[in-house]
């Protein structure tokens, strides 16, 4: 093979190669579309800690962080004034009994935007029994005298 052809190959190998890597650099988390949303959705989103699964020590204060991800359809758009989002953490031991470890005073807020993303942190101390801790994060209204819109949940064992 010539030198001239050599280069040329060398250049087009480059070249694809700086658009391979050009292509996976995009963030793999998609944009939220436009409103309006066909439903009202809650997701509970994926930068959460502890990270849900791992286990949690008996009796031992953790703090967990999150962040909630909504967005509203638009007949709950119209009355985002009474909606807000709500979390708690409680603990259910072996036997079913359930008991809340840390709730949040009031609602996160009014909802505002069509879609949004609310960073919060909740503080508790893991009770001596073996059981499961959960996280829930939810849409209801304000005050609560309706039904909830929308929920998730995360869940940590402790040994």
């Amino acid at each position: 093979m010539s030198r001239s052809h050599l280069r040329l190959l060398s250049v087009a190998l480059l070249i694809g190669c700086v658009i391979i890597v050009g292509s996976c650099t995009k963030d793999d988390i998609p944009v939220t579309p436009a409103g309006p949303f066909l439903f009202t959705n809650l997701r509970i989103a994926k930068t959460l800690t502890p990270v849900p699964g791992n286990n949690l020590t008996r009796s031992t204060l953790y703090k967990v962080k999150f962040v909630v991800d909504y967005t509203l359809a638009p007949n709950d758009e119209l009355q985002k004034a009474n909606r807000g989002i709500l979390a708690d953490v409680y603990f259910q031991d072996t036997t079913g009994t359930v008991t809340v470890l840390s709730t949040m005073p009031t609602a996160m807020l009014t909802l505002l935007p069509t879609a949004g993303a609310i960073a919060e942190s909740l503080t508790f101390t893991v009770p001596a029994n073996k059981g499961s801790v959960t996280l829930e994060a939810y849409i209801d209204t304000i005050p609560s005298v309706s039904f909830v819109l929308t929920l998730d949940d995360k869940t940590w064992p402790v040994q």
